[in-house]
């Protein structure tokens, strides 16, 4: 009678003990569905799922030459609002030195003051022309009926990137994508961690993100400023871009890079869409709510994205 009596006891306690831990799963539930919803509405809770979608991201901001702050603030920016992404996305500054020698130590110095982790890379038209010897062609045929020698930086960024990505990244497997800037586009949301990890664009077969390819126009530079190599690859089909921001696959950086090595050279605006289109690599335009005011050239305004 004692030992059944003792039973009845320890199976009221085990269903107590059931109940309670339920309550308690259900209370915890409870909070974790309230936290969720708060972190929604707050926005963090998109940048949360953001980080379980693609690998390790870089941001390369291509700059030319500083002119006052303006650059600097906003790369700042970038990069404390991407250090506290998980993983953190890296950013980097490339600077045109070819002119202006001092803007390494002028950006070192006011990333070190605002306490701004930005990687920094320098360049210059010499380096540049040593390395890839065929682009002179091309940029000789740019500029032949222009008085002021222009820098390689107006029209021939892909080669900037691609030395960038040689000297820096060549040789690392922890980046699975690359989104590149021009230095004076502006991200008008609330943090640039929620494009670069935007779902929208975290699928890997995505090999080129940019404004939407579009027939090549004519327009003097395009046919002057390639080389024969280009030319007789691409043959008649060329395709145009708007180039103020980009998102490459790795995969698509190799194609970039042994397409140059191999002597094609065009304005990055077309280089881009062209080579992607003509090798068959997956080109997604942005989505138009993130596509802001149209990129303007004007001094006194950025182009909003």
């Amino acid at each position: 009678m004692c030992a059944m009596f003792s039973t009845q006891i320890l199976l009221a306690a085990s269903l107590l003990l059931i109940v309670s831990v339920s309550m308690l799963a259900l209370q915890h539930y409870e909070d974790l569905k309230q936290s969720s919803l708060n972190l929604y509405q707050s926005g963090t809770l998109a940048r949360a799922i953001h980080r379980t979608v693609e690998p390790h991201t870089v941001l390369l901001i291509r700059g030319y030459t500083l002119v006052g702050n303006s650059v600097l603030e906003r790369v700042s920016r970038y990069a404390k609002e991407c250090a506290q992404t998980t993983p953190p996305i890296d950013v980097w500054l490339s600077l045109d030195t070819t002119k202006e020698e001092g803007q390494l130590q002028v950006a070192q110095s006011y990333f070190r003051k605002v306490g701004a982790t930005v990687h920094l890379d320098t360049f210059n038209d010499t380096e540049i022309f040593r390395r890839f010897p065929s682009l002179w062609d091309a940029h000789r045929k740019q500029h032949r009926d222009i008085r002021n020698w222009e820098a390689l930086t107006s029209g021939f960024q892909s080669e900037y990137v691609i030395s960038w990505y040689m000297d820096r990244l060549k040789n690392t497997t922890q980046y699975q994508s690359i989104w590149v800037f021009e230095a004076d586009v502006e991200y008008s949301g609330l943090n640039i961690s929620d494009l670069l990890y935007d779902p929208t664009y975290a699928n890997t077969t995505m090999d080129l993100v940019t404004q939407e390819c579009t027939d090549l126009p004519y327009r003097w530079w395009h046919e002057r400023a390639t080389t024969r190599k280009y030319r007789d690859f691409l043959l008649t089909k060329r395709y145009y871009s708007v180039e103020a921001a980009h998102k490459f696959s790795l995969k698509y950086l190799h194609a970039i890079q042994g397409s140059i090595l191999q002597g094609m050279h065009a304005r990055s605006e077309e280089f881009l869409c062209s080579i992607a289109r003509k090798l068959n690599y997956t080109v997604v335009p942005f989505k138009s709510h993130h596509m802001g005011t149209p990129y303007t050239h004007s001094s006194d305004k950025v182009g909003k994205f």
